[in-house]
């Protein structure tokens, strides 16, 4: 949120409130607000229509679709939901962000700042332009962050992001979430029947390689670059593959498997989930203590022990990388000597998990070496008033993030927050890349 709006209307509105403040609204120590004007068109003209909220999940029935639609915001994030709604024939692809040019006109820019997922029926937009405010403290005469009444004293304001939901004939997209392996273009984003378009796939490194397009699950091209004549909506997916690929084999009906890696970064492809178990995700259902962990897609960090869920064979890629902190994760890994558990917290119980019966089994002594386990904490068991008990089942999530047939298809909401692609929770987007928000994954592009 570095790239600042230079209109001058929103100048001296800035000005004027933060003078105004200095005089009515106290500032709230720590909080950064920020006034934002979002218009979000479809784009071409006649291709869909969007609606747009500062929420998520918006019933079908509450939305009013239009061309063209504007929003004032204040907020400490800036997020935006983008709801498309293609026209017959039409297949929407993500939204991308306008330019302002010398004139301080809006310019359309041919390249998707956010995406679209077809699990989901909105497109996260981060806005990177924003009016950060400041308040002048009466006393010492410093600058302080202001409050949200004070931000929203902005309102109105000349818009200050310019979005285009964009509509198209043919896509391009990587098969299989294979996006830590290559990308994709087009030479033309929102193209019309009779357009002729390039398809071209960029290995991401040396390591790397483009395989082959393919169309509704047949071969099109070995060729990394083709040329396509637009007749109709259609998604040609690039296959890549890479010299530190490796197959697992998991069951065809599903089979879990314990994962981790000190120094490597592994990519999944879409049959299979990892998961987190969090303190609050091992609770009191009936009269049994359940574990019901979090399941995610996409990549494992290094130094992050997990269960893996999968059907069938899949490719993973694995990547040397520096590992990470596990946060509030109760993973942990015993080492190839193992680890007595007296040298352990006391105030935890641990369990190992049991592949086959899909269950975790408190454990005493020492637990075996190059193990998966976790240390459950006592107040888990005390807040749901029952015993520690000897086993403890596993209510797989999988089918939540990827669609695999689950033993148990009882849905459990989505763990709520911003998470970086490893799974480890952050307060706001700040770097370019895929984040996963409120389970969706996102794509974001940091403002100029």
């Amino acid at each position: 949120m570095k790239k600042f709006f230079t209109n001058l209307k929103a100048k001296r509105l800035m000005v004027s409130a933060s003078l105004i403040a200095v005089f009515s609204l106290p500032a709230s120590a720590g909080e950064t607000w920020y006034a934002y004007h979002a218009q979000v068109e479809a784009y071409p003209t006649g291709a869909g229509q969007v609606y747009i909220s500062t929420e998520s999940g918006v019933p079908e029935s509450e939305r009013q679709y239009s061309e063209r639609q504007t929003k004032e915001i204040v907020s400490k994030y800036g997020t935006l939901y983008v709801y498309p709604k293609a026209n017959e024939g039409w297949q929407c692809i993500g939204v991308t962000t306008d330019e302002l040019n010398e004139n301080e006109e809006w310019v359309y820019v041919e390249s998707l700042s956010s995406i679209v997922y077809p699990d989901q029926e909105y497109i996260t937009v981060s806005m990177p332009n924003g009016i950060h405010t400041k308040t002048i403290d009466p006393v010492t005469g410093t600058e302080q962050d202001a409050d949200s009444a004070t931000t929203a004293t902005l309102m109105p304001l000349d818009p200050n992001n310019s979005f285009k939901t964009i509509f198209t004939h043919v896509a391009v997209d990587e098969f299989d979430d294979q996006d830590a392996l290559g990308s994709t273009t087009i030479s033309k984003l929102a193209n019309d029947i009779g357009d002729k378009v390039t398809l071209t796939a960029t290995p991401n490194d040396e390591r790397c390689h483009f395989v082959k397009w393919t169309l509704d699950g047949k071969d099109v091209s070995t060729e990394a670059s083709i040329d396509v004549d637009v007749t109709g909506v259609a998604t040609y997916l690039a296959h890549f593959t890479a010299d530190s690929a490796e197959v697992l084999h998991f069951a065809d009906e599903g089979e879990y498997k314990m994962w981790y890696s000190p120094d490597t970064r592994i990519s999944i492809p879409s049959n299979v989930n990892y998961f987190f178990l969090y303190a609050d995700s091992v609770q009191k259902e009936g009269d049994e203590i359940v574990a019901k962990p979090s399941p995610y897609r996409y990549s494992v960090s290094p130094g992050i022990p997990t269960i893996l869920y999968g059907k069938g064979d899949a490719q993973i890629v694995k990547t040397p990388a520096s590992p990470y902190g596990l946060g509030d994760n109760l993973f942990a890994y015993s080492g190839a000597d193992g680890v007595k558990i007296d040298t352990l917290d006391v105030e935890k119980k641990y369990y190992t998990f049991d592949t086959n019966a899909v269950v975790f089994n408190q454990v005493s002594g020492t637990i075996a070496p190059n193990t998966v386990y976790v240390g459950i904490p006592d107040s888990v068991f005390t807040n749901a008033g029952k015993e520690v008990p000897a086993t403890i089942p596993l209510k797989n999530l999988s089918s939540i993030a990827t669609g695999i047939a689950a033993p148990v298809a009882k849905p459990v909401a989505i763990r709520k927050g911003i998470y970086t692609i490893d799974g480890r929770r952050v307060d706001a987007m700040e770097q370019k890349g895929v984040y996963i928000y409120d389970g969706k994954k996102v794509l974001y592009r940091k403002g100029k």
